[in-house]
């Protein structure tokens, strides 16, 4: 594998040690799921932000390409000097000619563009022949295991419930959720053929992702001061490794979360 990473790395309490617990904990068990398949070079970034991931991620291995249409983000990531090449731009009008790459991830990307079929599209024009897209998206059910559309619900308070899931998922701008079928369907329209659809995140993780959401809010603007999204005494980012740890390890038979593997043919 080209992330030559094993079983033993452990995302959890780096990523603790970066990043708010609901953030930390959904990306580091993201990790954990990408860490089973396999990476060929060249690959690119899609919507590679700051960086963090793929650096947390691929470790001290340079990715090829990083795109992202934040500016902001891109310098951050360029001071992690993770990725070769680094530009603005976007799925869609990627600035690669046709079969450029063997991998191009996309981590959390594609449910926030609104024309998902011209970026698949665009995926598929840039990946080799036999090349693989590696994506995370939101499934479906990802909104029933908020804790606190689950906590409304138990209230007897159904409507404010469905109002919560709704609205938190226009704040994140999350434009596409679909099951498993679904997503395959959009992703064979695009002259790719899905090879795996794996659930992760499971109903528990996502439940205390969506607990700690709020103590998230001064992330932005620690980012900015700081470059980090969160900063806390190590003692205390080992006490909620270890508190985490199951929840991390679990593997999910469903989840909030799907990683797809695409390829083309």
């Amino acid at each position: 594998m080209i992330t030559d990473l094993t079983e033993t790395k452990d995302f959890l309490t780096e990523y603790l040690n970066l990043a708010p617990v609901s953030f930390a904990l959904a990306r580091a068990i993201e990790c954990r799921i990408l860490s089973t398949l396999d990476f060929q070079p060249p690959i690119l970034d899609l919507g590679c932000g700051d960086g963090l991931f793929a650096q947390m991620f691929f470790g001290t291995r340079v990715v090829d390409a990083g795109i992202d249409l934040s500016l902001e983000e891109l310098r951050l990531a360029s001071r992690r000097k993770t990725h070769r090449y680094l530009s603005v731009g976007k799925a869609g009008d990627l600035p690669f000619p046709e079969k450029t790459f063997n991998t191009v991830l996309c981590n959390s990307v594609l449910e926030h563009i609104p024309d998902l079929e011209r970026a698949l599209n665009d995926i598929s024009r840039v990946l080799t022949p036999q090349g693989r897209l590696i994506a995370t998206v939101p499934a479906a059910a990802l909104s029933d295991h908020f804790f606190y559309t689950r906590a409304l619900r138990k209230l007897g308070l159904p409507r404010l419930a469905r109002v919560y899931a709704t609205q938190k998922n226009r704040l994140w701008r999350h434009y596409h959720m679909y099951n498993d079928e679904e997503w395959k369907l959009r992703v064979d329209r695009s002259g790719l053929v899905m090879e795996k659809c794996l659930p992760f995140l499971p109903p528990r993780a996502v439940e205390l992702c969506d607990l700690f959401y709020p103590l998230s809010a001064p992330a932005p603007l620690i980012k900015r001061t700081t470059g980090s999204l969160s900063f806390r005494p190590q003692w205390l980012t080992h006490l909620l490794a270890k508190a985490l740890r199951r929840v991390y390890e679990t593997d999910a038979a469903t989840g909030g979360s799907l990683c797809i593997v695409a390829r083309r043919e």
